[in-house]
């Protein structure tokens, strides 16, 4: 799930391409982590490379960031749809 701040671009869309993904500011679990290894091997298998450029940790705090206009947070569903997304 990309989860973006109010007014960001994205915020009414209810899908990204993963290219158009990949173009953005992303903010992610670290390597190896469930969602991000997700998303690494998705864009390994089209040749794509994601632009990570934070990490957290706590899927909570990767999703702040993102709230303020920071970038894309790329967090499990519940994450996206929790208190953290619209702080």
């Amino acid at each position: 799930m990309a989860a973006v701040g109010r007014g960001h671009a994205l915020s009414a869309a209810h899908w990204v391409p993963l290219d158009a993904l990949c173009g953005l500011p992303l903010i992610s679990l670290p390597s190896g982590t469930g969602v991000r290894s997700c998303l690494d091997a998705a864009c390994r298998d089209r040749g794509l490379q994601a632009r990570v450029l934070l990490e957290a940790s706590d899927p909570r705090v990767a999703a702040h960031p993102a709230a303020r206009g920071l970038g894309v947070a790329v967090v499990p569903q519940s994450t996206a749809q929790g208190p953290a997304a619209r702080a």
